[in-house]
């Protein structure tokens, strides 16, 4: 299977997962108990998360994780190219076969620079970096959406470094990035997920995904979620 490429940046929904020496073994707890501020309303337990919070005025949203980590999620910006390669080097082979259906995929250079500067009338991109603010923050997560050409849905992506997946960031970034397709007014959000990747279709069913009838039992599930109220 193909992953997405630039301009048309299609591709399976998968947050990673922590993998042991067999790659398509996965787990990715989600554990709560971290605080939230600065920018943004603080946010529950993930075993018991609260509805969507209302569309942030302004990113980027920070954080701290109990373990002392700065968390900090942003819109991606062409500077982050040495980030973007850096993560893309760092992701595991069961994590890359999750997202991409390949656990050999990887984006060239160019490719990369592409998805650094994201055309705001086709996608929103969000990334997460990890650390204190003016040191460098290498980058943990991603998560964008792809606009339809009729302007009305979003097709998400999203991935997470293993050695940060359990920190919560899947969920923050996954809720910024339905904030901000409320906010541009889509109709609805949804993704393509391995049948496989149980643990992330379970992930989406709590952030209020659904499961698309005609996929039940396919190879790779369509989820998705009713934007408008």
């Amino acid at each position: 299977m193909r992953g997405a490429l630039p301009g048309h940046d299609r591709g399976l929904s998968g947050a990673g997962r922590r993998t042991t020496a067999k790659p398509f073994m996965a787990r990715w707890p989600l554990r709560g108990g971290a605080s939230c501020r600065i920018l943004a309303p603080p946010l529950m337990n993930a075993d018991s998360p609260p509805p969507d919070p209302a569309v942030p005025d302004d990113l980027p949203l920070a954080w701290n994780d109990p373990d002392g980590t700065r968390f900090l999620v942003r819109p991606i910006a062409p500077g982050d190219f040495e980030r973007v390669r850096t993560f893309q080097d760092e992701l595991s082979f069961g994590t890359r076969y999750f997202r991409f259906g390949r656990g050999d995929f990887r984006y060239a250079d160019e490719q990369l620079r592409g998805l650094c500067s994201p055309d705001p009338a086709q996608r929103e991109h969000l990334v997460a970096l990890a650390g204190e603010e003016g040191a460098e923050q290498p980058m943990a997560g991603s998560a964008r959406y792809i606009v339809s050409d009729d302007g009305q849905e979003g097709e998400f992506t999203i991935v997470v470094l293993d050695r940060w997946q359990g920190h919560g960031l899947g969920r923050r970034l996954m809720r910024a990035l339905i904030a901000l397709a409320r906010r541009r007014g889509l109709q609805r959000l949804h993704g393509q997920i391995l049948g496989s990747n149980r643990r992330m279709l379970e992930f989406v069913a709590r952030l209020g995904f659904a499961l698309e009838p005609e996929s039940r039992g396919q190879p790779i599930r369509r989820v998705s979620l009713a934007l408008r109220r």
